[in-house]
């Protein structure tokens, strides 16, 4: 859509997102329970599309630790650690309305893992096919590995594929964003709710996110900086701090009513 006017589409998209969150949280997660289906079919159905195009060449994943360690450990901390895993932060602004708190830990960690695991699986994919100097190069390597698929001159231009499902992981990762700044300035400015300030935040959202950048490219170069540095506080050092904080107050708690109930038991 490159004639498209960019207001245009982040409107229809902002404008979408403040729908679904006006009706609340939950509605936003049982539409993600429509879509990670959607997402799964794609996904199994992009990989075997891949593999039998015969564009896999395992050459490309070599050599292996050519260098050892230090470039890997470099790129995890800060950037792999801030984007996307630091991120997952946001989901803290969601954890005193979760209704089954014991299921926290345990979901939270499989997500982590499992989450992991793909986004590996993708990326190996994309150097399986395009190698090690085209993806560094291409701006969406899974769309060009996608692209590459040709099955008998008959199956091509599966790139729709991909573009599809960055839509709907993008919304909902938006959708989580916005809805964590939403809540955040409801208990900042004492407000009722936070359907009565969406449509406000949301024409922010819409100005700013083109006044800060005009495309991709540039908000990769223009958040270079915050993730090396500033990301790192908000992704590492304030949630270390908070579960230190949560550590001491609980240590502190279970003293204080082992006290009382040791003088009660007294009396």
């Amino acid at each position: 859509m490159t004639k498209t006017p960019l207001l245009a589409i982040n409107i229809l998209f902002v404008l979408a997102i403040c729908y679904v969150l006006y009706l609340g949280i939950e509605v936003l997660g049982r539409t993600a329970e429509v879509f990670i289906v959607i997402l799964f079919l794609f996904g199994v159905a992009g990989n075997f599309l891949v593999f039998i195009s015969g564009n896999v060449d395992l050459q490309n994943l070599q050599p292996f630790l050519e260098n050892g360690w230090k470039p890997i450990l470099t790129t995890v901390f800060p950037e792999t650690s801030n984007t996307p895993f630091g991120q997952m932060v946001v989901f803290m602004m969601l954890l005193p309305y979760v209704n089954r708190p014991e299921l926290v830990k345990k979901v939270w960690l499989s997500t982590l893992i499992s989450s992991g695991i793909i986004l590996s699986h993708t990326i190996s994919l994309d150097i399986l096919v395009l190698g090690v100097a085209e993806v560094e190069r291409s701006t969406f390597p899974l769309l060009s590995t996608m692209g590459k698929v040709n099955l008998k001159e008959f199956l091509q231009r599966l790139d729709a594929i991909v573009v599809f499902t960055m839509l709907i992981t993008v919304f909902f990762k938006t959708s989580i964003f916005f809805y964590g700044s939403l809540i955040g300035i409801v208990d900042l400015f004492k407000l009722k709710n936070y359907q009565q300030i969406i449509l406000p935040i949301g024409c922010i959202l819409i100005f700013w996110s083109i006044f800060r950048t005009s495309n991709y490219s540039e908000h990769v170069e223009n958040s270079q900086s915050i993730i090396r540095y500033f990301s790192v506080y908000f992704h590492m050092i304030i949630p270390l701090l908070m579960l230190i904080v949560s550590l001491i107050r609980n240590y502190f708690k279970k003293a204080k009513d082992k006290k009382i109930k040791s003088e009660s038991s007294t009396t």
